[in-house]
């Protein structure tokens, strides 16, 4: 099976730390999965070269930069079976390549739920969606969106996103030292692109309120974006606040973490709070998307609702204060982890998607039309 994927960029994000795992897998599985970066490279495309994916990044200036797209080598060199798109621009380029290599497109769905198109791109996804063959979302909640665009419920399935349990071995010490947190603080983690969606400036804020009862408490905050300032603003110089910026060594940051925050308006499947999990981490994030799914409220930790700082700000007091219930929850976490979201979960889902698919007909031959992707309803409607 040959399978293409290509998506917007390969830079810091939870959509391309899931490539960075999904294809090496599926290229595990005798899979020959490669993929095409349309705007940009980033940190994942060498870390996916390094586990032997082909990559290739074409610096389009825009979904119709037909140049630069008709330059690719792996688009004249590579004939898929299939496409896996993700993103706007995915969509759009992956619908007219599918066409031109008569192959099986399928869409991944990585927005969170709630995150709309603007009308120009939600009209020209509706125009498209006839002619893909899957979709796949990580939630119910996203598949929802699709069923409302008309899509068939048949052709909408849930592959949730998986993450490997993270190995370092560095010891906690040693990455406290040279992150300058004392060896006794409690360190609340947040992991994300800083959004405004992502709320990282309230994030900050509960930190510092809950510092007032807890000094031992401190926030660190990995990752980078168009938030940055109002997130350096918020934390006012304070001690206790660490902005890293983006970060490659995420599972050293969790040996070093006590909790792993998530404060966003909109979710889907965060590979944040996955990896928060595997780690053995008590969650406080919000009740937003597929999150209610993740965590299990006062089992693997404390769910608030998002834009509360005041309750977010009590669940980081109450679990700096609880070693214990830390360490429960951590260990709730980790079992609800390897039970429903380990990385080969994941990745079979995708392999099994791509099968269905591919069994609905020769793709050499056949009209790119909903009807044509024969492709049977399953019973859940979840792999």
């Amino acid at each position: 099976m040959k399978v293409l994927f290509l998506t917007p960029s390969l830079g810091a994000g939870g959509a391309e730390r899931q490539c960075s795992i999904l294809l090496p897998g599926l290229r595990a599985r005798g899979v020959d999965a490669r993929i095409i970066a349309l705007d940009s490279g980033g940190p994942f495309a060498q870390s996916m070269r390094d586990a032997g994916v082909p990559v290739e990044v074409l610096q389009m200036r825009h979904q119709a930069d037909l140049v630069r797209l008709s330059r690719s080598r792996l688009l004249r060199s590579f004939v898929p079976d299939a496409l896996v798109t993700r993103g706007v621009s995915g969509l759009y380029v992956g619908h007219a390549v599918a066409r031109w290599r008569r192959a099986a497109h399928v869409f991944a769905d990585h927005y969170g739920a709630g995150i709309g198109f603007s009308l120009r791109r939600e009209t020209m996804a509706r125009v498209i969606l006839r002619r893909i063959g899957m979709i796949i979302t990580v939630s119910p909640d996203q598949a929802g969106a699709w069923l409302e665009r008309g899509y068939p419920p048949e052709r909408v399935v849930v592959v949730p996103n998986g993450v490997r349990e993270p190995q370092t071995d560095d010891s906690r010490s040693q990455i406290r030292r040279e992150l300058g947190i004392p060896e006794a603080a409690v360190v609340a983690l947040l992991v994300a692109a800083l959004r405004p969606e992502k709320r990282a400036p309230e994030f900050v804020r509960a930190v510092l309120r809950a510092r007032e009862s807890a000094p031992e408490l401190f926030g660190v905050i990995a990752g980078d974006g168009t938030e940055r300032a109002a997130v350096q603003a918020a934390a006012g110089g304070v001690d206790g606040i660490r902005l890293l910026g983006h970060r490659d060594d995420v599972p050293r940051l969790l040996r070093a973490a006590d909790v792993l925050v998530l404060a966003s308006d909109y979710e889907a499947v965060p590979m944040s709070i996955l990896e928060g999990m595997a780690a053995g981490l008590p969650v406080v994030a919000t009740s937003v998307g597929g999150i209610p799914d993740l965590v299990a409220h006062g089992e693997s930790g404390l769910l608030v609702a998002p834009g509360d700082t005041n309750a977010l700000s009590a669940a980081l007091t109450r679990l700096a204060g609880a070693p214990d219930v830390r360490l429960a929850m951590g260990r709730a976490g980790r079992r609800r982890h390897r039970e429903h979201w380990d990385a080969e979960t994941m990745i079979d889902g995708y392999v099994r998607v791509l099968e269905q698919v591919l069994a609905g007909g020769d793709h050499t031959r056949r009209k790119h039309t909903a009807s044509s992707c024969g492709v049977a309803p399953t019973s859940s409607n979840s792999i």
